[in-house]
């Protein structure tokens, strides 16, 4: 039996529009142990039946809880539900993915033993095809690090700040006033790096726990001049947040994850954003040295104009595999 205020998890999921893919979601969480753990569904305004079906699992099962609140955005409704969740661990789940079997009980394991700030999973790529997704917790490999090596990882691109890769503590957000930018898309650059330079440690799992769905329409396969103002605009809330730290963020590879989000934001413009194609070569040539190899060939292909074909290249390369 649950003792009163024991709750370890909490799992928020926004969910927008998304009756598709949202039992799928909900099926793969219901099914697990949900002891210490509570779920809530923050319904974002959406017009397409979805709070309906979170209203059912609601019915089955009473770790399920939902919250309707108007359209607001995915940071928006993320914030809405760090604000009402009452676990010591918070997990996001995008509604339209899974948690792989055994997840939360492989989480819940981990968090509680070593009391870590930061648990940090790894994940599998399906697409609308699903088929059956497993943990096999019989070969785990955990490692426990500073979260400012994984910080280091992320600037040099050896790991990715995919929200829902990490398992953070709620105090991280509330204590540093950490939250997601309402209203922008590529939400999860502005504020991952944020919430692991303020933890004291952190806990990797190399097991895949996390099943992202690779849809088409999803706002990472699609390109505007908005997601480019976007990407721009989190780069200099990272910048702001740390010139307030002891730290200077260059020295711990900080200019490779610029240039990623700025040559993704260039792409993003459709190759037209003259500011942004400026600003690759000010910050490449402010920063030189801590440039790896993998982007010294990009900001070169800038600069002579071949940055677009060489991505139209790559693309048609890729869609022949």
């Amino acid at each position: 039996m649950e003792e009163k205020n024991s709750i370890r998890l909490s799992i928020i999921i926004p969910v927008y529009n998304v009756k598709e893919y949202l039992s799928t979601c909900l099926e793969s969480i219901i099914s697990q142990d949900l002891s210490n753990v509570e779920v809530l569904l923050i319904n974002d305004g959406s017009t397409d039946n979805s709070d309906q079906i979170c209203l059912e699992y609601c019915k089955r099962d009473k770790h399920f809880l939902f919250f309707n609140k108007q359209n607001g955005g995915l940071s928006d409704a993320r914030n809405y539900g760090i604000s009402k969740a009452r676990g010591t661990y918070l997990q996001f789940v995008d509604s339209d993915d899974v948690l792989l079997k055994h997840a939360i009980r492989i989480i819940k394991r981990i968090v509680g033993q070593s009391k870590t700030d930061v648990l940090k999973i790894n994940f599998k790529r399906f697409q609308e095809d699903k088929n059956e997704l497993l943990v096999n917790d019989n070969s785990m490999n955990i490692q426990v690090v500073k979260s400012e090596e994984l910080v280091e990882d992320i600037f040099y691109n050896r790991t990715q700040s995919y929200t829902w890769s990490y398992i953070v503590k709620k105090s991280i957000f509330i204590d540093n006033d950490i939250f997601f930018p309402i209203g922008r898309n590529y939400e999860d650059m502005a504020t991952t790096c944020k919430l692991l330079i303020k933890a004291k440690n952190a806990v990797l799992v190399d097991n895949q726990m996390y099943g992202y769905r690779n849809r088409e329409n999803s706002i990472s396969n699609s390109s505007n001049a908005k997601n480019a103002l976007d990407i721009v605009n989190n780069l200099s809330s990272v910048e702001n947040f740390f010139e307030l730290l002891p730290i200077n963020i260059y020295d711990s590879g900080y200019i490779n994850f610029e240039l990623y989000y700025l040559l993704l934001a260039f792409q993003e413009s459709g190759y037209k954003s003259f500011r942004i194609k400026r600003k690759i070569i000010d910050e490449y040539n402010n920063h030189s040295k801590k440039v790896s190899i993998r982007y010294r060939v990009a900001y070169y292909s800038v600069r002579l104009g071949l940055y677009k074909t060489i991505q139209k290249f790559r693309k048609k390369i890729a869609s022949l595999k």
